[in-house]
């Protein structure tokens, strides 16, 4: 239990920290005459990067213990700026309260939403699909340095070509209490910001009732809602890439140097992940100068950049940060390639060419056609038939006679499982989104017609350079999250009506309570029978699942708050992984003071046991070697664990003693823990 609360309390202290300096930001870019929407947009975004800056500078370093000091000086200067400016925000806090009881059901609905997602970001430990990255954050914390090669110590990463971590070190700011408690605030920060920069956006091209419905619909899409209580990985980028626009949009209206260098900033902060996800900033660097220069040429920005030449140097130091480039030279030096392409392992590409192109294209559009699983029910219920069936036999008929398995790494299916990993954007995102920008491209001024073919010409990228896998989804996060805004000149206020508008906000809003309630991995309630992959009809099949009665107990059962034992409980997703308890018997082996070098090849196996064990060392496979292994140290013992590999049968094992192996039913092998005298 003490374990349980120190946790609480070092992710307590990191929000705070969080919440102090956003108070702050928000503050100062009201008094630089953002409106209050940039303003939370914007301050939401660079808290952000100021922090990653922060902690990139202090691992290039070797001193990971720097950024405290530097926080701790951040967080004074914050609240000093609050209370300078203590009047802004009473006077914003009025806004808010106004704007509360103008629309009472609305803000009542969304804020008991939000505010479980909240809880939700706090409590609930991060699924396996996010422990690769996050095990790289505790590698790097373990080690007190980004380069293993020059690292101190015997450390010995088994994966030493390292990735972009603009976004990946984030996660510092919780990890480095050793607890993961609250890691989830950073997607919850992105989605929020998503919503204040697609208002921001709207109001470009829409009066308020309409860009404020516009942002309804694009914070309740379902992908979004799932996404907002993870650390970020997929969500934050696209946040990101629509703070550029922003930034974009309030330079070309008033050229200034603040918003300049957010929008150079910002590009490059995109840069993190596999080598795909640079599509979309390398798109958006031509747009950001065709709008720029075209509209006041260059002469206009040489000059504030020459006028604010202090401002430029200083935003030298974090461009330089963000822009990897030491991370791609220290690659190129030690491991002879510029860039891990371990990430890209989950990624195939396209071989068919165009042809692929064209199927995976229709392949998508079939697949955003998502109105959700309990329409599908629905249909299912009153009328006889399932969308996702009709959906399927479109394809059936008229696409795989045509192109066959072109394109594609497995076979096409559609399954509506409403999770972060296959979920797409509702049906607003087809109904709405995608029509939206192709009428921008047609209609819409220059601004937002460049704007509309750079989001075109990235979907037409995914589909010629991606084989087809549902997975997938998560390249098209940018594509819908910065397509949004397009719905406010997509809905002019002739074309929709006060009565359109309330039904658009409510339909919103309901998506929102069903994201929030029904997330498969996060579930509220026990609906995992309803929504789990097994309920997905299966590829060829002519029947429907029978939907079975309410079990009550069932429902209470299978919410993630029961199973979690209400957050406590940090190991319900390795023994998902493992399909055993390793972790806590293994956990329960060893001594608290033991010298322990953990062997792994994955670090998705590895990261319950890093967290676990801080003080570990992390011995390469390739390099293992049971002589330097032994300790120094005679009276000592050091304990290997094997996390998902057998141990191999050399000589030098006669000498070690097992102390625990797991079963040969074990869905992974490993879990071996060995002592050597």
């Amino acid at each position: 239990m003490s374990v349980h609360l120190s946790g609480i309390s070092a992710a307590a202290l990191a929000a705070a920290e969080l919440m102090t300096i956003c108070l702050a930001g928000f503050t100062v870019f009201r008094r630089w005459r953002y409106t209050f929407s940039e303003s939370c947009a914007c301050t939401l975004v660079t808290v952000l990067m100021v922090l990653s800056c922060l902690f990139q500078l202090a691992f290039i370093a070797g001193v990971p213990a720097v950024s405290i000091a530097a926080e701790v000086l951040l967080c004074g200067l914050a609240i000093i700026t609050i209370f300078r400016n203590a009047i802004i925000l009473r006077q914003e806090l009025a806004t808010v309260l106004r704007f509360f009881t103008t629309h009472p059901v609305f803000s009542a609905t969304t804020g008991i939403v939000w505010c479980y997602l909240i809880l939700l970001a706090f409590f609930i430990p991060p699924q396996s699909i996010h422990w690769h990255n996050l095990s790289q954050v505790l590698l790097f914390q373990q080690q007190g340095a980004f380069f293993p090669s020059l690292a101190a110590g015997s450390f010995t990463n088994p994966e030493q070509t390292l990735s972009p971590v603009n976004i990946t070190i984030l996660a510092h700011l919780f990890l480095r209490s050793h607890t993961d408690f609250g890691i989830g605030l950073i997607g919850f920060m992105a989605y929020l910001s998503i919503g204040f920069s697609t208002y921001a956006l709207s109001r470009r091209y829409a009066w308020p009732p309409t860009a404020f419905t516009v942002t309804v619909l694009v914070m309740s899409m379902p992908r979004l809602v799932y996404l907002s209580t993870t650390p970020g990985y997929e969500i934050l980028p696209a946040a990101v890439a629509l703070f550029c626009l922003v930034s974009i949009y309030r330079a070309v209206e008033s050229p200034n140097v603040w918003d300049l260098c957010f929008l150079a900033l910002g590009l490059l902060f995109m840069i993190s992940g596999p080598a795909v996800s640079l599509a979309f900033p390398a798109i958006l660097v031509p747009l950001s100068c065709l709008l720029l220069f075209r509209r006041h040429g260059f002469t206009i920005w040489w000059k504030l950049i020459a006028k604010h030449r202090r401002i430029v140097l200083l935003a030298l130091v974090p461009a330089l940060v963000f822009s990897q480039s030491w991370l791609f030279l220290y690659n190129r030096i030690y491991q002879g390639d510029w860039i891990n392409h371990t990430g890209l392992s989950s990624v195939a590409l396209n071989p068919d060419g165009i042809q692929g192109a064209v199927a995976n294209f229709f392949r998508y559009i079939l697949e955003s056609a998502h109105f959700t699983r309990p329409v599908d029910l629905l249909c299912r219920w009153a009328a006889g038939f399932s969308i996702t069936n009709l959906w399927q036999s479109i394809y059936g008929a008229l696409i795989s006679p045509v192109f066959d398995n072109l394109g594609a790494v497995v076979p096409f299916q559609i399954s509506w499982i409403p999770d972060e990993r296959l979920s797409w954007f509702g049906p607003f995102g087809f109904l709405l989104v995608l029509p939206a920008v192709v009428i921008a491209l047609v209609r819409a001024p220059r601004r937002l017609k460049a704007i509309a073919i750079s989001l075109l010409g990235y979907f037409f990228l995914i589909t010629l350079i991606l084989a087809w896998t549902p997975e997938n989804v998560r390249f098209f996060t940018i594509f819908y999250v910065c397509g949004g805004f397009c719905i406010a000149f997509f809905l002019p206020p002739w074309r929709i009506s006060q009565r359109s508008r309330q039904g658009l906000q409510i339909a919103g809003a309901l998506l929102l309570l069903y994201a929030g309630v029904c997330n498969y991995m996060k579930p509220a309630v026990g609906f995992r029978s309803v929504f789990s992959p097994t309920g997905a009809i299966a590829a060829g099949s002519k029947t429907e699942p029978e939907l079975k009665g309410v079990d009550w107990k069932q429902l209470l059962a299978g919410s993630i708050w029961v199973r979690s034992g209400w957050g406590r409980d940090r190991l319900g997703p390795s023994r998902k992984l493992f399909v055993d308890n390793r972790v806590e018997r293994i956990s329960a082996l060893i001594p608290e003071d033991a010298k322990l070098r953990i062997i792994f090849k994955d670090k998705v196996s590895a990261y319950p046991f890093l967290l676990a064990f801080p003080k570990a060392e992390c011995v390469s496979v390739a390099n293992l070697d049971f002589d330097l292994l032994k300790s120094k140290d005679t009276v000592s013992p050091v304990y290997l664990l094997f996390v998902d590999l057998n141990p191999p049968d050399l000589p030098e094992l006669s000498t070690a003693k097992v102390i625990r192996r797991t079963t040969s039913e074990a869905l992974l092998p490993g879990g071996v823990l060995l002592q050597i005298p």
